[in-house]
């Protein structure tokens, strides 16, 4: 892929991963799609793409073959602090104008966000139209980040003892405000579970269509997508399976009951080992992302 020259003033705003274990959900269901959205060839150690703005304040990203680093500086960042993010211009394969996915942050020290003129095919996040392919995978990349982590958002004793603030509210999170309903005898959830069994017996799965990583709570954080649909699942005890389907629009399908669940998510985790392509660096836990997707107004200062 080819790209633009690098534009003037170009400074990182955030950051994403584009691996076979972690990729914007927006881009696709599985890692080729992502990659295949970006105009990327794929490649086992995968991409990081840098989203910034250059001195107009227009939107541009770099795609580097520096993971590495870029996954050094996210994880600094999900601790709270900051880091600045820095590859070599060596390891930048492309410059596009626009941003792939949408954020609501901008560089304060920059005149008004938008994508540069008369730049070419622009990078551009997926419509908002109701519950889309892309806000489906976008809706389980949010549920991933949730039940990764499967402290009690009520039990907020560890913050006011690293904190001494004892003010704070339970957090809010988007698995506890997306509504749920019990497996259903319809036919998208029967065909989409159906999928799920094949793709954990798949001797070779698409890179990233299943993954699996240690999460809180001693449990495995499960993740499978398909065409119209994906699986997002924490195996602690008790274990919560949460599907997603484009036919059920802004609900999630709650199948922790079903029939067969401990055995399938066994099979997902053995099918997410032959998800992977030689050779590509494992996290050890997701990286949230910084900032939020919506309209791009608040600014970073």
């Amino acid at each position: 892929m080819t790209g633009s020259p690098e534009p003037a003033g170009f400074a990182v705003v955030t950051a994403l991963l584009c691996t076979a274990e972690e990729f914007p959900g927006e881009l696709g269901d599985d890692y080729p799609a992502a990659c295949a959205a970006l105009g990327l060839e794929t490649s086992s150690e995968g991409y990081a793409l840098l989203l910034g703005q250059d001195a107009s304040g227009a939107y541009w990203t770099q795609i580097s073959t520096d993971v590495d680093s870029v996954t050094a500086a996210l994880s600094i960042w999900a601790m709270g602090d900051e880091a600045d993010v820095i590859v070599e211009i060596a390891t930048v394969v492309a410059t596009c104008p626009g941003w792939p996915v949408e954020y609501a942050i901008s560089l304060a020290d920059r005149p008004e966000p938008h994508d540069p003129p008369d730049a070419g095919p622009v990078l551009t996040a997926p419509s908002r139209t109701s519950w889309a392919k892309a806000i489906r995978r976008r809706a389980a990349d949010w549920l991933a980040i949730d039940l990764a982590d499967t402290r009690d958002p009520y039990d907020i004793e560890f913050d006011r003892l690293n904190w001494g603030d004892t003010d704070l509210e339970p957090s809010v999170r988007f698995v506890d405000l997306l509504p749920r309903a019990p497996a259903p005898d319809h036919p998208a959830v029967v065909r989409a579970l159906r999928e799920v069994w094949l793709l954990a017996a798949a001797a070779h799965p698409p890179p990233g269509s299943v993954r699996a990583r240690q999460a809180a709570g001693g449990g495995r954080l499960v993740r499978a997508g398909g065409d119209g649909w994906s699986l997002v699942t924490n195996t602690a005890e008790p274990a919560l399976a949460l599907l997603l389907v484009d036919d059920l629009a802004d609900m999630a399908v709650d199948i922790s009951g079903t029939d067969g669940l401990p055995r399938l998510l066994d099979a997902l985790t053995a099918a997410a080992s032959r998800a992977l392509p030689p050779g590509p660096a494992k996290l050890k836990n997701p990286i949230p992302r910084r900032g939020h997707a919506g309209s791009r107004t608040s600014r970073l200062s």
